[in-house]
């Protein structure tokens, strides 16, 4: 009995199919030498804002004192743009009033990371080549400032931690 030209091929194809699955099955796959890092970005809103000048929290905080101004000074000069406003960590949580309960940002994250993925927070300013494997790190940013320029930024800070 002849078989059809289409029938010869199928048949030869399933036995290359399953001598690749047989082979694959056999070779070790190679041990994973460690996890890559994480770069948590928040949302738009989700940095923390200090006053440069004393390092106190103005965003995020319920309560802000009157000179505590989000608003960024807008001029023609895109340098002069700038205020005392620092970026410093990203908003792990928030409590409103005492009686409320907390409520966690990215704090769920983080500790699922920890705990769960096997990862550990590294920083920006003390990473080390062993920091390259199973961390993760947060990039807060002034939110109110150019999508471009805090790209920029955290390029170059990545460009650091390759170095």
């Amino acid at each position: 009995m002849k078989l059809s030209k289409p029938i010869k091929i199928g048949r030869i194809l399933l036995c290359l199919v399953f001598l690749s699955i047989s082979v694959a099955a056999q070779t070790p796959a190679k041990a994973p030498e460690g996890k890559a890092p994480i770069i948590i970005i928040p949302g738009v809103a989700g940095s923390e804002l200090v006053n440069g000048k004393n390092q106190e929290l103005v965003w995020f905080r319920p309560q802000r004192a009157k000179d505590d101004d989000l608003r960024l000074p807008i001029s023609p000069n895109l340098l002069r743009n700038q205020d005392s406003l620092r970026p410093r960590d990203i908003v792990r949580g928030v409590q409103f009033l005492k009686f409320l309960p907390h409520i966690e940002i990215y704090e769920k994250l983080i500790d699922s990371l920890e705990k769960r993925g096997g990862y550990r927070e590294a920083k920006w300013d003390t990473a080390t080549k062993a920091d390259f494997q199973d961390t993760f790190y947060v990039f807060p940013y002034d939110w109110r400032r150019d999508n471009v320029e805090n790209a920029r930024l955290l390029v170059r800070q990545v460009d650091t931690l390759k170095r």
